[in-house]
């Protein structure tokens, strides 16, 4: 007798059949076909169209076999994915974009919405849900709580009469996993540590509107005053009423030692400006004043523990009050810096025509000095050049004729230039801008071309004066 197939194409062994070759046909009955329906997994490819399962009398490796199906690929929107008509069960997994429907070539089947998994049971007609839906009526519920289909109903009063049973105070933490009896225990007993009013001791974060104290007032965390006062200062004040010797108001910034930070205040307006001031505790205990929210940086005045008063950036003086003793600054009479008025330790700075010159405001003007003075060292010169700012004496070592161009006559009033020669060449001014002393002849000429020749040239404002020479 031949071997039959059975609906899921499991080879049914005929009587006589399969001599010498029974176990092989067995062991893939029970390892592949069997296994395939009741644990097996396929994967089912759709490229934008329906896909198609079939079993064929073959005894071996089925999709349309297999427990799971896959639906991967492209579905190019909603398809269909029509399996045997026999009696079967699926799982079907849609990770394709679109709706698949599971059905027979014939009859009706269920949808299975892209992202979904379900079980459906083909009964060789229809491919029907084997997922039994939930009810669609729900009993209602009645006691303290009460209901109507699905929407539940608990009032006030039951809750508010249930009795604190077992109720005992006791301070904590209230926890996530705490009943609501044993939060109202906590609350209950942390209340009961709060401070009292008449003598409060306060920790942490303290929020009030106004705060008035006739006594110490100590805190742990940080005191942060936070308000809108429209049109007026938001304050904070201390004050000691008693008119009395050593009876001061103090206000300190303390940090614990050497290693702690900086002690200082900042005054800031907001997203615009801000200078802080007091001790930088990195930088060798110096007092600051410094425009940033912090000390060290943009430091603008700095006062060593040895009382050094450092300006990194200079002093600026704009205007003040002369007399003596003072430092101030007017347009016609300069920088003033005053002692005692006719003394001859009484003097100004005077931005006068020509240049700034030292003078005294009784009218003599001098430079008075217990030490040495010196303009700068000679600077030897050997071709043409301009001379520096800091440049005033000069030596022309020239292998021809030097050009000197001379700073502008009017702009440096009173100015020495001297310059010698030790080579047997001119030198001549850029500009004729050279007179003798009486200023009767202007010319170019500076030295003649002989060695040891030297001129002293004084600026008069017009031109540089001869007014020493060999």
């Amino acid at each position: 007798m031949a071997s039959t197939f059975s609906s899921l194409k499991i080879e049914l062994i005929g009587t006589g059949e399969k001599v010498g070759t029974w176990g092989t046909t067995t062991n893939i009955n029970l390892g592949t076909a069997l296994e395939e329906a009741i644990t097996g997994s396929a994967d089912v490819t759709f490229a934008s169209g329906t896909v198609t399962l079939t079993l064929t009398d073959v005894n071996t490796t089925q999709s349309a076999r297999n427990l799971r199906l896959n639906l991967i690929g492209t579905s190019g929107g909603a398809q269909n994915l029509i399996v045997p008509a026999i009696e079967k069960l699926y799982l079907i997994n849609n990770a394709c974009a679109d709706a698949i429907t599971v059905k027979n070539s014939t009859g009706t089947g269920v949808a299975v919405a892209a992202g979904t998994s379900t079980f459906v049971y083909n009964n060789a007609t229809n491919v029907v849900s084997a997922v039994t839906a939930a009810p669609t009526t729900i009993p209602n519920l009645t006691g303290d709580v009460t209901s109507v289909g699905v929407a539940t109903t608990l009032t006030n009063a039951p809750v508010i009469a249930k009795v604190l049973t077992g109720y005992t105070s006791g301070a904590g933490t209230v926890a996530a996993t705490d009943s609501i009896l044993q939060a109202i225990q906590k609350l209950n007993g942390n209340d009961a540590l709060k401070a009292n009013l008449a003598s409060p001791t306060f920790t942490g974060t303290v929020t009030t509107d106004v705060l008035t104290t006739t006594g110490q007032f100590n805190l742990t965390g940080d005191l942060v005053k936070t308000r809108s006062e429209s049109g007026a200062n938001s304050l904070i004040s201390v004050t000691n009423s008693s008119d009395t010797a050593n009876s001061g108001a103090n206000i300190r910034a303390i940090v614990a030692g050497a290693s702690g930070g900086d002690a200082f205040s900042t005054y800031y307006v907001s997203g615009v400006s801000a200078w802080s001031v007091g001790l930088d505790n990195s930088d060798s205990d110096k007092f600051k004043i410094s425009n940033f929210l912090s000390l060290g940086t943009s430091d603008a005045l700095t006062i060593t523990t040895a009382g050094v008063v450092e300006l990194p950036n200079g002093v600026s003086v704009t205007g003040g009050t002369a007399g003596a003793g003072k430092i101030w600054y007017g347009a016609t009479n300069g920088l003033q810096i005053r002692g005692v008025t006719g003394s001859v330790l009484d003097f100004s700075l005077v931005a006068a025509a020509g240049g700034a010159i030292i003078t005294n405001p009784t009218g003599t003007s001098h430079i008075n000095m217990g030490g040495s003075f010196g303009r700068g060292a000679p600077v030897t010169k050997t071709a043409d050049f301009t001379v520096a700012v800091t440049e005033n004496w000069l030596i022309c070592n020239g292998s021809a004729t030097i050009t000197v161009t001379l700073p502008a006559v009017a702009s440096y009033i009173g100015r020495e230039i001297e310059i010698g020669n030790v080579a047997a060449f001119t030198v001549v001014s850029a500009s004729a801008n050279i007179s003798n002393q009486l200023a009767t002849t202007v010319t170019t000429a500076i030295l003649p071309a002989t060695a040891g020749k030297w001129v002293t040239l004084v600026s008069d404002g017009i031109n540089w004066r001869i007014l020493r020479s060999n």
